[in-house]
């Protein structure tokens, strides 16, 4: 099997860009080049043999469908986002409503993925992170991506509904890694209608979730700092004030008016 891998402290780009194999094929050896007249028709020609055949992975159709979960054999109600290498990136729901992503290589692929090593994302050309692993194999990744509660203003299912381009990069068995990555341009509304979301959340509404979820954090770790009763007590008018705060400040006045602060 051969080892095309790169190591890791080498920059890869992304996957497979044909043009230079293609220009080589279209001019043909020195000895072999044919003495063909510059007509304006034989390079237009050329360059839609050339369009064709360059086809960036970042392409990626979104549907809805019926897959198959890699670990269990059971048939999935899934979101399914396959790109132009053949890798999938699929979304469905496990048996406790929460919903996960699996990453799978393309069929026939000779590489298997390194199962100690979670991938890594990035979306939109922000800073790579590593997964959390829900399962995995040869041939495919689990990760979580939504508790299944709520608006999902937050988190990983939000960021790919509202994102261009995610990039995924998987660590081979033996060493090495590669990259490909899918448009999100039509996943969005899939997304929304397959799992119950609104579509239309505006950026005001996102800012203001992500504020309420670092003041929750705030908030948890200042009652963790606690000992005995007087943690309970935190605890439990956080509980109370996070069922009914709608943003970071009607949290903060709750939790004031409860006296939990003091």
């Amino acid at each position: 099997m051969a080892d095309d891998s790169m190591p890791l402290d080498r920059t890869v780009s992304q996957p497979a860009s044909e043009e230079p194999m293609l220009s080589a094929s279209l001019a043909g050896s020195p000895a072999q080049r044919p003495r063909l007249p510059a007509t304006p028709w034989r390079w237009s020609i050329a360059l839609t043999l050339a369009l064709l055949c360059f086809v960036p992975d970042a392409q990626a159709d979104w549907r809805r469908g019926e897959a198959i979960d890699p670990d269990t054999g059971d048939a999935l109600d899934a979101v399914i986002g396959l790109n132009e290498r053949g890798h999938s990136l699929m979304l469905a729901r496990d048996p406790h409503g929460s919903v996960r992503a699996i990453f799978k290589l393309p069929v026939g692929d000779r590489d298997f993925l390194d199962q100690a090593e979670p991938p890594r994302i990035s979306i939109d050309g922000g800073p790579q992170r590593q997964v959390p692993l829900a399962g995995t194999g040869l041939t495919w990744a689990a990760f979580p991506v939504w508790n299944g509660s709520g608006e999902a203003l937050t988190g990983l299912l939000r960021e790919l509904m509202q994102g261009e381009t995610i990039e995924v990069t998987y660590f081979l068995n033996g060493g090495g890694y590669k990259e490909t990555s899918f448009s999100l341009d039509s996943a969005r509304t899939t997304i929304a209608e397959a799992f119950g979301l609104r579509s239309d959340v505006s950026a005001e509404e996102i800012r203001e979730a992500v504020a309420l979820e670092e003041a929750l954090l705030v908030e948890a770790e200042r009652c963790g700092a606690e000992k005995g009763k007087k943690r309970d007590r935190c605890l439990d008018a956080l509980r109370a004030c996070v069922a009914e705060a709608r943003d970071a400040t009607e949290l903060r006045d709750c939790l004031g008016r409860s006296g939990s602060r003091s």
